[in-house]
């Protein structure tokens, strides 16, 4: 009786456990993480990957650009084409946000904790006009953490 009872309990903690990580949000880090990885391969298939990092395009740019790299031939998995474009809406808002009050080389040259970027991100941002959004400063930070920045 008391093993039935300690699986019950060990099932219903295990249940908990999961619903609790399935409503916790996903970290921003490793979806940007799978969209680079995802940008990276699949785009470097058939072209150097500067034009497409040269361009800020916001979410309805970047859905049209894999548009007409899909037209020309280009295949992406449903799951693979949302990360890059995710991925390059980040890396877009970073630079257009950023660059309105300084350049952004010296924020690539930086290396810096993932807590570190967001106290410098929402440092920066409390500076601008209007102001960055909480899912804003979660995503730069992040994409920061990611390219140049230490876990």
């Amino acid at each position: 009786m008391k093993k039935l009872a300690a699986v019950l309990v060990a099932t219903l903690c295990l249940g908990a456990a999961t619903a609790f990580a399935a409503d916790a949000p996903p970290d921003p880090l490793k979806g940007l993480q799978s969209g680079k990885l995802a940008f990276e391969a699949a785009c470097s298939r058939c072209h150097k990957l500067d034009l497409p990092l040269s361009k800020r395009l916001d979410r309805a740019g970047w859905e049209k650009l894999m548009g007409a790299m899909t037209a020309r031939g280009a295949s992406f998995e449903p799951t693979q084409r949302a990360l890059i474009v995710d991925y390059l809406v980040v890396k877009s808002t970073f630079e257009t946000k950023c660059s309105s009050c300084h350049g952004i080389e010296s924020a690539l040259a930086a290396k810096r904790t993932r807590a570190d970027w967001t106290k410098t991100v929402e440092r920066m941002a409390k500076k601008k006009q209007p102001p960055f959004t909480a899912e804003e400063l979660k995503l730069i930070s992040a994409y920061l953490t990611l390219v140049v920045g230490s876990e």
